[in-house]
């Protein structure tokens, strides 16, 4: 829903989609704020704390190094993944308020 009329909020509009009286925008694209972007960020760290879980239990407990092995990738597999979608979510928060152009794609 488009609050006023003028050019440059048309403009606006096209660009980064309807925005509701919160400023909270429902265009095309997931908001940062969305539940994805959260419940993917959670998912994320649970598999770190799974991952360093497995890791400690299958040295210290288990002495089984796959066990181990395994859990050391997830964790920074997951870590990776983590930070990434961090980065995605700050770089859509900066162009949904406007300080980043639309596609532009440096950090």
């Amino acid at each position: 829903m488009i609050l006023k009329c003028g050019r440059e909020d048309e403009e606006r509009h096209r660009v980064f989609g309807d925005h509701d009286k919160s400023g909270a925008a429902s265009g095309p694209g997931a908001s940062p704020k969305d539940g994805i972007y959260t419940a993917i960020l959670w998912l994320m760290v649970v598999n770190v704390m799974l991952g360093a879980g497995l890791a400690l239990l299958g040295d210290l407990v288990w002495r089984d190094a796959a066990v181990s092995a395994f859990g050391v990738g997830l964790a920074v597999v997951a870590g990776t993944v983590y930070w990434v979608f961090r980065w995605l979510g700050r770089r859509e928060a900066r162009r949904r308020a406007g300080k980043l152009p639309a596609g532009e794609e440096r950090d």
